[in-house]
């Protein structure tokens, strides 16, 4: 219980940032500790009992199996939200750029304008 407790504290900003993903590796902290029990078991346990472990041994990897790719794909899905907000913001800065340059000699004009009109209010009689 105290590995879980230290496992939800280790995910605890992932738990608000992705309730979804946490969720996922909650489950594969279950998993973990029923794959570890399982082997414990399986050390000690007689040809009959062994079978039947294995068997469920087998089950908990083949979900655990399923819960790494649950992962992969979520981290993917947040990698790639984070490259499209990039490329917008990529993409806006090159807009910006652009105009820029396209207003180059009236953006000078003006700035011309305001330097002068400013020294000539200062009055240094």
């Amino acid at each position: 219980m105290k590995l879980m407790q230290a496992g939800q504290r280790k995910y605890l900003p992932i738990m608000r940032a992705n309730p979804e993903l946490a969720k996922v590796l909650k489950e594969d902290i279950l998993l973990q500790d029923h794959r570890d029990q399982l082997l414990k078991e399986l050390r000690s346990a007689d040809k009959k009992e062994s079978k039947a472990l294995r068997k469920e041994l087998e089950e908990v990897v083949s979900n655990r199996f399923d819960i790494i790719l649950k992962k992969k794909q979520l981290r993917y899905e947040e990698m790639l939200k984070r490259l499209q907000a990039l490329e917008k913001r990529v993409n806006e800065q090159q807009a910006e750029v652009e105009s820029l340059k396209d207003k180059k000699k009236d953006t000078i004009e003006q700035r011309i304008e305001e330097l002068i009109s400013k020294t000539e209010k200062i009055s240094w009689d």
